[in-house]
């Protein structure tokens, strides 16, 4: 019996410990919630000018992808954005082209 009580943890550890957990929960739901906020952002940035603005685009949704983070119109996201694969704007193609295959095959 005295072996068990001086290998448990301190109340006050596992206290702190489950604290850091739920904060960590936390700060993972509010990076969820800004994500999801700031997607119609983005897409709207699919049909900036700038080319800058768009590749930043199409590289949040491949990286958002990568991470396998959903929300419910982001198969339709990613369709808008693979329409730009139309675009007479060279580099445009060439970011989408490389958004595809990263989306597709995993690289």
């Amino acid at each position: 019996k005295k072996e068990t009580e001086e290998n448990k943890e301190p109340i006050e550890e596992q206290i702190m410990r489950v604290e850091e957990i739920v904060t960590f929960y936390k700060d993972g739901l509010r990076f969820i919630d800004l994500i999801e906020q700031a997607n119609q952002d983005v897409v709207n940035l699919f049909n900036s000018p700038t080319l800058a603005d768009c590749i930043q685009a199409i590289d949040f949704f491949v990286n958002i992808r990568h991470y396998r983070l959903t929300w419910p119109n982001m198969e339709q996201n990613l369709r808008l954005m693979f329409r730009l694969i139309w675009s007479v704007d060279e580099s445009k193609c060439k970011a989408i082209t490389q958004a595809l295959v990263k989306i597709c095959f995993d690289v």
